[in-house]
């Protein structure tokens, strides 16, 4: 049962912050892009510190998850040989 709330609670959370830093680029001359926008070439988006340790602690919860799960099997299929 705790396996399958770990599991839940890590599928069910989202990340409210900025996922992605963006690069400044390079600006194209004599192009607008739609609703009048400068087109900018060479943005490189990057994820933040804070969202890969907040990845982080999400894969470690669904890894805890899945074991407390396969451990909570395992028993299950012991303890139904040992009647």
């Amino acid at each position: 049962m705790i396996g399958a709330i770990l599991i839940a609670v890590d599928v069910t959370r989202q990340y409210k912050k900025n996922k992605f830093t963006v690069s400044a680029g390079v600006p194209v001359t004599n192009h607008m892009g739609s609703a009048g926008v400068p087109v900018v070439a060479g943005q490189r988006a990057t994820e933040t510190e804070e969202y890969k340790k907040w990845q982080s602690k999400n894969f470690k919860l669904m890894l805890s998850g899945l074991m407390f799960l396969l451990i909570g099997g395992i028993l299950q299929i012991v303890a139904t040989w040992m009647i």
